[in-house]
């Protein structure tokens, strides 16, 4: 659409919420998440965790109720990056509905502090990946439940 935006806040930031919406439905059914780069290590972790005998869920809030080809999407990039799934939950309410799907969380890895804050309440250990736009603010209080690491292979070293 001819707009180059480096992360998320930035677009919220300095858009309209019209012109924010249009490319986020433009975005979201281009297909342009198949290119997307996988996070370092994600299909290594993946195979690890397999292999150790954990179930994967991915849970993600994508709206595939609003755009049935993000479902399609979602599997084929998986797919091309070789990352290793039981299943995938689409909910925008995802953290509590992973709760109430999956009683007996072993552990959850989150890339934002508020979803991992949520999953952690409810007595859940939780990998919170230190970045730039994970929504940690400086008063924000880290419960013990919750484990920053910098990259996906450290959450090796806590199972």
């Amino acid at each position: 659409m001819g707009t180059t935006f480096n992360d998320l806040n930035v677009l919220k930031d300095t858009l309209s919420y019209t012109a924010y919406r249009k490319i986020k439905r433009e975005y979201r059914t281009s297909g342009v998440k198949l290119n997307i780069p996988m996070m370092a290590g994600a299909s290594r972790l993946t195979k690890e965790l397999k292999k150790l005998g954990y179930k994967i869920i991915i849970i993600t809030a994508r709206p595939s109720n609003e755009y049935p080809e993000i479902n399609k999407i979602t599997n084929q990039w998986l797919r091309n990056t070789n990352i290793e799934y039981d299943s995938i939950l689409f909910d925008k309410h995802k953290s509590t509905k992973v709760l109430e799907q999956v009683p007996h969380l072993a552990f959850s890895i989150n890339d934002h502090f508020s979803e991992a804050k949520m999953i952690s309440k409810f007595g859940f250990k939780t990998f919170l990946l230190n970045n730039k736009y994970n929504g940690i603010r400086e008063n924000d209080t880290i419960d013990t439940n919750i484990i920053r690491v910098d990259k996906l292979m450290d959450i090796l070293k806590y199972i």
